[in-house]
């Protein structure tokens, strides 16, 4: 029987995959805006941190300083480990990029180029021992195809082709809207190894939140549409 390596989300996700993302997996959390994505890619981040995981965070559509206050709001302190400079913590924030390409008046500089995050990527993991946890999160990974959806397929083959490592387990969270008819990323799924889809319907005049995992390799996975909700203590399931 094979041992299957599981990686703690840090959230109640981890019930319906097997008790947590297989290591070296791409998860890909697929949803509307307002659907807690982001939350779940703060908690992975975090519970690598406490694990003593090296974490490389991407943000790309709201600055780091904002994702610290979004998750001291959820009980979760990065400031301890940023204050302690700890040497397995890396942030990309594409706010920091835009602002270095405008001061430098370079074009050489494209905070939107999946060519430049591999490059950023690849340079970073060369630094980090094989034999290291690695928690890579972009969040989201829809902003290097916003203006050439038709391109998502291809940019994110050549992602995972250039930074797939055996020790380093992806979370990436992806954006479509709910006039998509919740289509999953362009064909970001097919790269995927695992897939969770979160949505919304209003029901009875109150908004209602679910959530279910389409596809998770290696994992007798759940099969049900799990109501949630987002709390201060993250996203809890309801049933």
């Amino acid at each position: 029987m094979v041992y299957i390596v599981r990686i703690k989300t840090g959230t109640d996700i981890d019930k319906l995959i097997g008790g947590g993302i297989p290591k070296s997996s791409w998860f890909v959390v697929a949803g509307e805006p307002g659907t807690g994505k982001t939350i779940l890619a703060i908690s992975y981040a975090y519970e690598g941190l406490k694990e003593g995981d090296y974490v490389i965070y991407v943000t790309t559509e709201q600055t780091f300083k904002d994702i610290l206050v979004q998750a001291e709001t959820l009980g979760m302190d990065f400031s301890s480990f940023i204050k302690a400079k700890v040497k397995g913590f890396k942030i990309i924030d594409l706010f920091t990029l835009a602002k270095q390409a405008r001061q430098s008046e370079s074009s050489i500089i494209d905070p939107l180029s999946i060519h430049n995050l591999i490059r950023i990527l690849k340079s970073i993991l060369q630094e980090i021992p094989r034999d290291e946890h690695v928690r890579l999160v972009i969040d989201s990974i829809s902003a290097f195809w916003a203006d050439k959806p038709a391109m998502a397929r291809k940019y994110s083959y050549e992602l995972k082709l250039s930074v797939h490592r055996s020790n380093v387990t992806t979370l990436l969270t992806v954006q479509y809207a709910p006039t998509t008819g919740r289509a999953f990323g362009f064909g970001l799924e097919h790269i995927a190894d695992g897939v969770l889809e979160l949505w919304t319907n209003i029901e009875n005049g109150r908004l209602v939140r679910y959530l279910v995992v389409r596809k998770m390799r290696f994992t007798d996975h759940d099969l049900k549409v799990h109501r949630y909700e987002i709390t201060d203590r993250g996203i809890i399931l309801l049933d």
